[in-house]
């Protein structure tokens, strides 16, 4: 019974979205034919800091850039490429003969209030297992645990996409060390499978 509430619910969450997008898309054009925004080829004006409105040349106007025609349902980790469905002891032996720095992302499979996902990176010599978490009442997600100025990121694959660039500091009992992401697609990994006799 519950399962199917719970369909029910993701197909109303769904549904509403949709329609939200086709509403918006259908207000849009009558907007465009309303007030003649397309085909128009009267350019866009500015005004500048003496107050005197200037045309922009090459730009029509009225057109709206960078508008986006949707709403972001969710933007899940799930659907990335360094995204895997398994356990720490598995990510062990998948990361094992990678290089430092290697990394994959894995759900946390506790209930948790505020931990989703677990970021396991390649050491020298050792695996760092870190929370990925929701930190705050906005909706955001940090790494580790709870810090004073800690980084903060509109989604998990940010703090990825963040830390491939700039190096993450990681810690482990006595030693530190500092890293920079390999996040590894799941296109590189082989399967092996076990020798049978035929």
């Amino acid at each position: 019974m519950s399962c199917v509430c719970a369909m029910s619910c993701c197909c109303l969450v769904v549904s509403f979205n949709f329609i939200v997008n086709l509403v918006g898309r259908l207000l849009d054009s009558v907007r465009d034919i309303a007030y003649c925004r397309r085909g128009t080829e009267v350019q866009p004006e500015r005004s500048s800091s003496d107050g005197e409105v200037k045309p922009v040349p090459g730009e029509r106007a009225g057109v709206l850039k960078d508008k986006p025609r949707y709403a972001v349902i969710n933007d899940t980790v799930e659907l990335e490429p360094f995204y895997y469905d398994i356990d720490r002891r598995c990510s062990e032996l998948l990361l094992r003969d990678r290089p430092v720095g290697t990394c994959i992302v894995r759900p946390f499979k506790l209930k948790h209030e505020t931990i989703r996902y677990i970021l396991s990176i390649r050491g020298t010599g050792t695996f760092y297992h870190l929370f990925i978490r929701h930190a705050g009442q906005n909706g955001m997600y940090a790494l580790g645990l709870e810090k004073e100025q800690e980084k903060r990121f509109k989604f998990p694959t940010d703090i990825v996409r963040y830390y491939q660039a700039h190096s993450l500091q990681c810690t482990k009992a006595k030693e530190s060390t500092k890293l920079l992401l390999l996040p590894l697609p799941i296109s590189d990994v082989t399967v092996r499978r076990p020798l049978t006799d035929q």
